[in-house]
């Protein structure tokens, strides 16, 4: 009876690892750059990612503020993510996530640099690349990250432990993922508003 117990915990340990292995290699898989292609004018486009009241249109489950106005090379952006979920006893939970992306670089109508800084460490954890540009009769918004904090500790922890090294590069390139994951979601809700008639 001992070795059934045994080998379905076993049979489970496998099976959890290996469904945790294909959605890491989900996540890294798409590098680190968000593309759409989109029917619309450059100008629109660009108008539609730098003023904060089309940004909270299209990006659905956001609070973004400043509001009202276009966005210039210092602002602080601050995005706030909800979570909303029931409980099966009808009990509701909130969670918020906010961001805050220091605008770095405008030039219009083809480029937008920035950086999420996080007030914990004192320093920027991810650069964003927004290039606008135009491909035949349609727009092409490409948005790469990289992470210049976890590749300078990545670097510092390679020093000194290997294995250290390496989980902090699974951990920078699950961070690249998520949010090119995410843009990616955000740009096709672009996409729709700008394509709608």
């Amino acid at each position: 009876m001992l070795k059934w117990i045994l080998g379905g915990v076993l049979v489970l340990a496998v099976v959890l690892g290996g469904t945790c292995w294909y959605g890491y290699n989900q996540v890294i898989a798409g590098g680190d750059t968000a593309e759409v292609v989109m029917a619309s004018t450059q100008e629109r486009v660009f108008a539609s990612l730098v003023n904060t009241d089309s940004m909270a249109a299209w990006m659905e489950t956001t609070d973004i503020s400043p509001p009202g106005r276009d966005l210039v090379p210092g602002d602080t952006l601050r995005v706030r993510g909800t979570l909303r979920m029931r409980g099966e006893i009808g009990t509701k939970v909130d969670g918020a996530a906010d961001m805050q992306w220091v605008i770095r670089d405008i030039q219009a109508p083809s480029l937008i640099v920035m950086e999420m800084v996080d007030d914990s460490v004192g320093r920027a954890v991810m650069s964003r690349r927004d290039e606008i540009s135009v491909r035949n009769d349609s727009v092409v918004v490409r948005s790469t990250f990289s992470s210049e904090l976890m590749d300078s500790v990545r670097t510092a922890e390679a020093d000194s432990s290997r294995v250290a090294g390496s989980v902090i590069g699974g951990v920078q390139k699950l961070m690249v993922g998520g949010a090119r994951m995410m843009t990616q979601a955000q740009l096709e809700q672009l996409k729709a508003r700008v394509e709608a008639p």
